[in-house]
């Protein structure tokens, strides 16, 4: 269960803080709902059922600051290998996305990192090839 002064990324909503956890009666049917105000840009507020599994999901924890660090300095020891095949890369790379796994996500920004650090010296050397 999420606590007030979380921090959250709320689907495509962007980056909350839960400032609040109360009971509402909207409709007539009172229930627990987090409270949710954006942290930058167009400021929203969210009402979210704290029953509603649906929208309850759509809430995901950040990576504290030490949990990034660890797991920047865990890249070269779990890294994730780049697979040649582009509907093989597709499929499991997919499945990494889907998961939204922060730590596999992070990792799998590395690896794009890598590869487009190493493309422009592949395609120069093809350039220089007689």
């Amino acid at each position: 269960m999420f606590k007030i002064g979380d921090v959250v990324k709320y689907g495509v909503n962007g980056i909350c803080r839960i400032i609040d956890i109360t009971v509402r009666d909207f409709l007539g049917t009172e229930m627990e709902y987090y409270v949710l105000k954006t942290t930058t840009g167009f400021e929203s507020t969210f009402f979210v059922p704290v029953s509603n599994e649906a929208l309850t999901s759509k809430m995901q924890y950040l990576l504290s600051k030490e949990e990034a660090v660890a797991v920047i300095g865990e890249i070269n020891d779990k890294s994730i290998e780049w697979i040649d095949d582009d509907k093989e890369r597709a499929a499991s790379y997919g499945k990494l996305l889907a998961s939204k796994d922060r730590r596999d996500l992070l990792r799998l920004t590395g690896l794009f990192y890598i590869k487009k650090s190493e493309i422009p010296a592949f395609i120069k050397g093809i350039l220089n090839t007689k």
